[in-house]
């Protein structure tokens, strides 16, 4: 083969690395960016804690992320502000199940909970 034609094929070899390297890149983010749905919600009837509590956001000077999924490495789908009140659907463990104002999930931690008397 000629020198030529050679470098030719070189050429050609490293435009078909780097299009199957960029391709395999491309794949990954698409396919991390792509997260399963949140799971259903519960129904109102079998919620653990009293509907009747109010939550808000306690986090001065900062919003708060709001996770598609009650984890830290989820897809953050918007941000709360402080002191905005929250519509709780249901806790798992250290998170809130919010209805609003976004859809999804937040640390408890960054939410304050104040309950009506009992009699």
């Amino acid at each position: 083969m000629s020198v030529r034609g050679e470098a030719s094929r070189n050429v050609w070899l490293g435009v078909l690395t780097a299009v199957v390297l960029a391709g395999g890149v491309t794949w990954i983010l698409v396919s991390k960016a792509w997260e399963e749905p949140p799971p259903p919600t519960p129904s109102r009837a079998r919620l653990d804690f009293d509907p009747r509590c109010e939550y808000r956001i306690r986090a001065p000077g900062e919003e708060i992320d709001v996770y598609a999924r009650p984890r830290d490495d989820a897809m953050i789908v918007g941000e709360i502000a402080h002191d905005r009140r929250l519509e709780v659907l249901s806790k798992r463990q250290s998170w809130l199940e919010l209805e609003g104002p976004v859809a999804g999930w937040v640390r408890r931690r960054y939410a304050t909970e104040r309950c009506p008397e009992t009699d």
